[in-house]
């Protein structure tokens, strides 16, 4: 979001004003049910808000690009909350039209999806035709299991191939885990030029108001905006609208004028926190009102502060707080996406917004990491293993599924056998290596309860650490892992 204040002070012309010129927009012009430019504005005001007063930048283009992915593959009431509480309800084939419209006409802008799915993991020929039909994804494959540091570099390395290394480190350090499934991840770059507007010459520390009304000084750039033949034309078709509490602008930048830049300037008696809140207001004016109510002015004396912005977010706190909640429990619903249950751990966003005479220059990119539900991530207990009564190991440690064990020990693991592997630390070698014989506890409420045997682990392979059942706590290992892991021959 650019800073939060700029003074904008017209040019008098004692002309008519020209009609309102005709939008630069390489969208189509058919009308679409939704107001997704009121969509996208909502969402960047909503998250914004979330930034505790600090300046901040997101992109909702991206946002919305990686979600709507992630409710392709949804079903149920896991799509419904993606749907209500992201895009206002609207038709997911309206949502998904709109997208691919978009991006096959947005041709002056990067915009990158892709999924990376585990190699064990079987994903459905349909979703993966609707992400190419849809958001022309790439279909990659990774082994989350054995190689996650290396896989989450790939992706980072994606990203920041596709931002032109504008955005780094966007999967953070133990982000994959041995239970990841899929990744889906967006990427948006692009650049626009300033032509004929700003002088580097004309760039003066200026006075800036911060959002509590203190002041300092900070490079601002100037410039003329203007349609006349009498002056040097920049040709940007800049418009106008006021209230008592903001004013208003857009005008046409870029190498053809096909981006509209525009800024919304709370005046003295407001704050931008005010002006967020009566943007979101149902009752108040809405931004595509202010648009559609922007008149053409044919000159406009512009300031502007030279700045670069960077932010990262969190998501999952942010989409909760929305109203998307299934999605990140284990009752999700992707069965759209495999059969296999799978949940969403993790969501993340970073975004680059720079500003200075020549243009302006922004990236952003978005990722949802999801991990099965009866896997790596299933259940957290802590571990003790003891050897005649002394206590030699405490590791905090998580179930591992059958499937995804035999996939590491292949004829050595008997159906009697239970997998654990460690969340933290100790990840290449085998945590209760030498311990082979001693209980495994489990602490609940102060009371240590045995619940398997160690029975063998190996430095060499990074697989789970190998349990004998202890019989009587089949339930409990069922309604933990939703497996029945008690069967013997």
């Amino acid at each position: 979001m650019p800073p939060k204040k700029r003074r904008i002070a017209k040019k008098a012309e004692e002309s008519s004003p020209k009609a309102p010129p005709e939008k630069k927009s390489k969208i189509s012009k058919e009308t679409p049910e939704v107001d997704f430019s009121e969509l996208f504005a909502s969402l960047a005001l909503r998250i914004l808000t979330t930034a505790d007063g600090e300046a901040s930048i997101a992109s909702p283009s991206s946002i919305c690009l990686t979600l709507a992915a992630a409710a392709a593959g949804a079903r149920g009431s896991t799509k419904k909350e993606i749907l209500d509480s992201i895009f206002g309800g609207a038709e997911e084939s309206e949502i998904n039209t709109f997208l691919r419209r978009t991006l096959r006409e947005l041709t002056d802008i990067t915009v990158a999806n892709a999924i990376f799915v585990d190699e064990s993991f079987e994903t459905k020929q349909e979703y993966k035709r609707d992400l190419k039909k849809y958001f022309n994804a790439v279909v990659q494959s990774a082994d989350f299991a054995r190689n996650g540091d290396k896989e989450a570099e790939k992706i980072n390395a994606y990203i920041r191939k596709k931002t032109k290394g504008l955005i780094q480190g966007l999967i953070p350090p133990d982000a994959i885990s041995g239970g990841t499934r899929f990744v889906l991840a967006n990427a948006v770059y692009l650049t626009a030029k300033f032509h004929d507007i700003f002088d580097e010459k004309d760039t003066k520390l200026r006075v800036f108001y911060n959002e509590d009304k203190t002041k300092k000084k900070v490079p601002t750039m100037t410039g003329l905006l203007t349609d006349s033949q009498g002056a040097k034309p920049t040709h940007t078709k800049q418009r106008t609208y006021s209230t008592a509490n903001f004013e208003y602008i857009d005008f046409c930048i870029g190498k053809y004028h096909e981006f509209q830049f525009f800024i919304i300037l709370p005046k003295k008696n407001s704050t931008c926190a005010q002006l967020k809140a009566s943007l979101l207001d149902k009752n108040g004016i809405s931004f595509s009102k202010i648009q559609e109510e922007a008149e053409p002015e044919r000159g406009v004396h512009l300031e502007l502060p030279k700045f670069k912005m960077e932010a990262t977010f969190d998501l999952v706190p942010f989409l909760r707080g929305c109203g998307m909640q299934e999605a990140f429990s284990p009752a999700a619903d992707f069965s759209g996406v495999s059969v296999e249950s799978t949940h969403i751990d993790f969501a993340g966003h970073k975004a680059m917004f720079d500003v200075n005479e020549k243009g302006v220059t922004a990236a952003a990119a978005t990722c949802c990491i999801a991990v099965a539900v009866s896997g790596y991530d299933r259940f957290q207990m802590i571990v003790s293993v003891k050897k005649e009564w002394a206590l030699l190991r405490t590791q905090e440690a998580e179930f591992v599924s059958r499937k995804k064990c035999a996939d590491y020990w292949e004829s050595e693991l008997h159906p009697n056998h239970v997998c654990m592997k460690a969340e933290k630390g100790l990840r290449k070698v085998g945590i209760f290596k030498g311990d082979s014989g001693g209980p495994l506890l489990q602490k609940i409420n102060n009371i240590f309860y045995e619940v398997a045997i160690a029975s063998f682990s190996e430095e060499k392979k990074r697989g789970p650490d190998v349990f004998t059942n202890a019989v009587k706590y089949c339930d409990f290992y069922e309604e933990i892992t939703g497996e029945n892991i008690c069967v013997f021959d």
